[in-house]
């Protein structure tokens, strides 16, 4: 895989990780040796499942999860914010690792 980080958006779907993604996951955990650092942002309506589910399964498989960033429903000012400060997070880490 040619990429330096993964940004995964997933929602939580019957209590779980949204069907799809997980299934790319899988895909990802199976094909790819990394420790590729991901960034993982998640919404949810009842509870926060899907961004721990799926933080699980790519750092079983070697990958660092840098952070998730969870938010109920359409995301607010306050969500915009802490969606930021990761993003700006895995840039310097990014930067932190070429240099």
């Amino acid at each position: 895989m040619d990429t330096q980080a993964l940004i995964i958006g997933v929602s939580t779907y019957e209590a779980g990780i949204f069907p799809l993604i997980e299934y790319a996951a899988i895909i990802l955990t199976r094909k790819v040796a990394s420790e590729k650092p991901v960034l993982i942002l998640t919404s949810y309506g009842w509870g926060r499942v899907a961004g721990k589910k799926l933080a699980n399964v790519l750092a079983s498989a070697g990958f660092r999860i840098t952070d998730v960033v969870e938010f109920r429903g359409f995301p607010t000012a306050a969500d915009e914010a802490k969606l930021r400060k990761a993003a700006n997070k895995l840039a310097h880490e990014l930067s932190a690792r070429t240099t």
